[in-house]
């Protein structure tokens, strides 16, 4: 086991021997155990080469709950082991507390920290806009959260958050930023609501470059029946670099149709100007995502998921564009443990101004058995 691992765990184990000396606790014990074939391994179209990964994943989530309050902790250790390049073999751990409390029938905190370790980005979303390849990385987020029922239909919520982002390849930059904001939210019924929110985000990058971002937002949330629901918002984004301040739109709508009990569809659309934790670029972004679950019997179930997106960051006039797709199928075996089968789809072109386009397919298909006790 590496050292991060090992400090991970010990970490682990410290929090709940000291917390389960003081409290009540429920506890949950997680494995699995996935093969995987990746006819890509290195997310390249110059270097492309295919593995058989086998992935092993210890987790455990312990919650304890009380009239007002709750305190929950998760968290995973994976080891990946490579059949042909087994120099890639990875150990990666991720672990989230979350911590609640209704102080008032009017006054509720929330403190969370999110840690993640691993070897590449694990997400369409996290893919687009970023460098092509295996690039490991370490993020750790910090939040806290303040929201307060002025009257049954007004609410203030304000948050802070920190964060870090450190890259194992020279490529991308190791960031920190604070990132703070208010939003007002007003119920008018039982179906509509609106609101009003302001968030700034200031962020830091290992070359001393610094970026900062304003983004100004008013939405509406419909619920059109009890099963078909969507939200919208629209607003202004103002940023500020060492060599440039830009104004742009700020446009995201999100639907959710549940169409009978077992079949529910989301679509989500999204454009606006952001800055990033892995360069200190700014991109222009948009994306489209949709995902269909169906549940075929009490036993199996189906999902499919879709995300086509386009970012395209300057200075550098790099634009990246990015297709995904996942489908699966899952069994219940029994009450604590399942089989699933997956195919993942990944197509990704980036054209830089001055240099030939870059672009690689992705194909891989993964078998896992897990349990949950």
């Amino acid at each position: 086991m590496c050292n991060h691992a090992k400090v991970f765990f010990f970490i682990l184990i410290a929090l709940i021997l000291i917390i389960n000396y003081a409290f009540a606790w429920d506890y949950v014990y997680l494995g699995s155990i996935s093969q995987m074939y990746d006819d890509n391994i290195n997310a390249s179209s110059e270097n492309k080469e295919d593995d058989f990964i086998t992935t092993f994943m210890i987790g455990m989530g312990i919650n304890h709950e009380s009239r007002t309050q709750s305190l929950q902790f998760l968290g995973h250790i994976n080891q990946q082991i490579y059949f042909k390049h087994f120099d890639l073999s990875n150990n990666s751990q991720d672990l989230s507390v979350n911590y609640s409390n209704e102080i008032t029938a009017y006054d509720s905190l929330h403190i969370g920290n999110i840690f993640n370790h691993h070897p590449e980005t694990q997400t369409f979303e996290d893919s687009l806009g970023r460098t092509p390849g295996r690039h490991g990385y370490y993020s750790n987020t910090s939040n806290i959260r303040y929201t307060k029922l002025v009257i049954r239909q007004l609410s203030f919520d304000t948050h802070y958050s920190y964060s870090f982002t450190k890259h194992s390849s020279e490529e991308e930059m190791d960031s920190y930023s604070h990132s703070t904001g208010i939003t007002t939210g007003y119920l008018w019924n039982a179906t509509n609501s609106s609101f009003l929110s302001y968030n700034y985000i200031y962020t830091e990058y290992e070359t001393e470059e610094s970026n900062s971002e304003h983004t100004a937002n008013i939405g509406h949330n419909y619920m059109f029946s009890r099963r078909l629901s969507t939200s919208c918002h629209a607003g202004i984004v103002y940023i500020k670099t060492s060599d440039d301040n830009s104004y742009s739109p700020s446009v995201s709508v999100s639907i959710r149709d549940e169409i009978d009990e077992n079949n529910i569809i989301v679509a989500s659309i999204l454009k606006q100007r952001n800055t990033s934790a892995h360069t200190d670029e700014v991109s222009d972004d948009w994306r489209i995502s949709g995902n269909f679950t169906r549940e075929i019997s009490r036993d199996i179930s189906y999902s499919f998921a879709i995300f086509y997106g386009q970012s395209e960051t300057s200075p550098s006039n790099t634009t990246n564009k990015l297709f995904g797709a996942i489908t699966s199928f899952t069994y219940i075996i029994t009450e604590n443990v399942n089989s699933a089968i997956s195919y993942t789809l990944t197509r990704s072109i980036t054209e830089e101004e001055g240099a030939s386009d870059s672009r690689y397919f992705r194909n891989q298909v993964q078998l896992s058995l897990s349990g949950e006790f």
